[in-house]
């Protein structure tokens, strides 16, 4: 599998990289695993779901409460 930076993310699914972080701390995507550095490390599948999210925002709670139920897993 290969191994992505948050900035490779966020380029491929079209967004900041802070959109992604957001994501994270609201729980709509899981926190990847960190590099010795303290790099994110992310996986392809990471892109397809942060696309989804950005598509999906008109109907997620600002808060992120519907979206953490309905992303979990």
């Amino acid at each position: 599998m290969k191994q992505l930076t948050i900035g490779i993310v966020a380029e491929r699914a079209n967004v900041h990289a802070e959109t992604v972080r957001c994501y994270e701390r609201r729980g709509l995507i899981t926190q990847p695993a960190k590099k010795e550095g303290g790099y994110r490390i992310y996986s392809e599948d990471t892109i397809a779901r942060v696309r989804f999210i950005k598509r999906s925002g008109a109907w997620i709670h600002p808060e992120g409460n519907l979206g953490a139920a309905f992303f979990a897993g």
